[in-house]
């Protein structure tokens, strides 16, 4: 009962993750989790903080994109593809509850003030591919007397090295939880702290599936394609069904070899 009343007498959640990358792994975690702690009673607030190294990662778009890539029938696709991004945007503004605007350490540390839990992840926020180096993914700039959480995070390669073992030795401690998404990162982290961790859902799985009934629409059949890595062969074999079947294909990656296919 005691554990319970502690965790009430929190005023509000702060959640940083990958809310600005463009997509929709990325969009749809950081929804799912606000939407659980919401139904659950936290008053939640998404930390807007916007790195440039996030927020910029977009289709480039120039005129080596016509002359050396696409004619300009496949110009009309990428168009089209860009600006699907506007859609992150959108979505992101209407649907989270963001906080100021902020891009710079100084920024985050006066915005960090107000919350007296802050949840890191889900998503790869431990990657160095993606994170930047960017010690605030790790809880830089959180106060002693605020809770540190690592919930569902993911770090890619596990294989940490000497320095990086180093660094993580220091800062794991720090916080009050710890999870993961993958076994192998728990086992990499588990001599690097005291601390129990633990392996959890992402949270796009941990909420009801009504969460995202409410963006169904009913529609013809249809063969979607998403690559989470490119391959030769899913557009290939999309083809032949959708040959067979007579029915459309509709893309939600941004590959090359799906957008041209497609022209």
């Amino acid at each position: 009962m005691e554990n319970k009343e502690n965790v009430r007498s929190i005023n509000k959640i702060g959640i940083l993750t990958f809310h600005c990358a463009y997509n929709y792994g990325a969009i749809l975690q950081c929804y799912a989790l606000q939407t659980f702690l919401r139904d659950n009673g936290f008053n939640v607030s998404i930390i807007n903080y916007r790195p440039n190294y996030l927020a910029s990662k977009k289709p480039q778009f120039g005129i080596k994109t016509i002359v050396n890539r696409t004619p300009i029938h496949r110009f009309k696709r990428y168009y089209k593809y860009y600006s699907n991004f506007k859609n992150y945007e959108i979505f992101s503004h209407k649907y989270f509850a963001l906080t100021k605007q902020c891009e710079t350490v100084e920024e985050y540390n006066t915005i960090i003030k107000d919350f007296d839990v802050v949840i890191i992840g889900s998503d790869q926020v431990w990657n160095k591919k993606y994170n930047g180096s960017d010690i605030i993914w790790f809880g830089g700039g959180i106060s002693n007397n605020q809770h540190l959480i690592a919930y569902a995070v993911s770090a890619g390669d596990p294989n940490f090295t000497e320095d990086e073992c180093a660094f993580l030795t220091k800062i794991l401690n720090r916080f009050t939880t710890l999870s993961v998404r993958e076994e192998i990162l728990a086992s990499n982290l588990a001599p690097l702290t005291n601390k129990e961790i633990t392996v959890t859902l992402d949270p796009t799985l941990m909420i009801s599936p009504k969460v995202w009934e409410k963006w169904f629409v009913p529609t013809d059949k249809y063969i979607v394609i998403y690559q989470a890595r490119q391959t030769e062969n899913v557009f290939r074999i999309a083809e032949q069904l959708s040959l067979q079947y007579g029915v459309e294909i509709v893309v939600l990656d941004y590959y090359w070899q799906s957008i041209g296919s497609l022209a």
